[in-house]
């Protein structure tokens, strides 16, 4: 699994992700990002192929609707829907078979930037700065440690590296 980091600063918001074995050729050419609109970024932690398996339904929800509604999807709504979706064979089957997790990212004219990490079990939560995979805890640590509300691109990137 990889680490994961989101943050909203002053004028967006950044991500990064790191292989947690960089000797491991095949984990570096690994696509942990993804666009979904252009407004819209998600980055995803875990176990690459369940990732891949719900991306296709976030994309056609995105694109379902702005197709009815004319206007770019609100970046809670999205959340709850990976939410719904990732907690349904919970309900389902009493298991958890989905093994990633998810920052979703961007901006909307509701709200403005925002920050989602959403977990295996189908839990999300709202953040301004936030982590998930390998090493969780600790960069979640440093991250509450160093960010404040003004922050800047240039101490984001601080805080990540």
């Amino acid at each position: 699994s990889n680490s994961c980091v989101g943050i909203i600063y002053k004028n967006g918001i950044i991500f990064a992700s790191s292989a947690k074995d960089k000797t491991n050729l095949e984990s570096i050419s690994e696509n942990y990002y993804f666009a979904l609109e252009k407004n819209i970024i998600c980055i995803a932690s875990g176990n690459l192929p369940d990732a891949n398996i719900l991306l296709p339904y976030l994309k056609t929800f995105v694109d379902e609707y702005k197709f009815i509604f004319q206007e770019t999807l609100p970046i809670e709504k999205l959340a709850d829907y990976l939410s719904d979706l990732m907690h349904k064979p919970t309900q389902l089957i009493y298991q958890r078979p989905l093994g990633v997790s998810f920052i979703i990212g961007g901006w909307d004219e509701f709200k403005g930037f925002q920050l989602f990490k959403i977990d295996p079990s189908g839990n999300y939560s709202g953040w301004k700065a936030t982590s998930i995979g390998y090493n969780n805890i600790i960069n979640q640590t440093i991250i509450d440690e160093f960010y404040h509300k003004e922050i800047d691109i240039k101490d984001s990137i601080g805080i990540i590296t």
